[in-house]
């Protein structure tokens, strides 16, 4: 895990991508990543994939239909982190 939580009042974000998120290379080495993933649509396509077979499991789970909607709870969670990163990496 990238950022923990704060214990006993000290910082526990891993050290390592601290340093690297400061550095222009590696910061720019992301930006290109990103720009390339964002662009192909892979990102996308996986949340279509897994929204599609979670739907396909509704009938087969009963009484625990309801887990499906957690499910996209997590979908529409991630969604908003793919916006997110797009927004913080994409050229403007």
């Amino acid at each position: 895990c990238t950022f923990q939580p704060y214990a006993a009042n000290s910082e526990r974000s891993n050290p390592w991508f601290i340093v690297a998120m400061k550095c222009d290379w590696f910061r720019d080495r992301v930006r290109v990543r990103w720009a390339e993933l964002s662009a192909s649509g892979v990102l996308e396509d996986a949340l279509e994939r897994v929204a599609r077979d979670c739907e396909a499991l509704r009938s087969d789970l009963g009484r625990d239909a309801w887990k499906i909607d957690c499910a996209g709870d997590v979908l529409r969670f991630v969604k908003g982190r793919i916006a997110w990163l797009d927004s913080q990496w994409l050229e403007k």
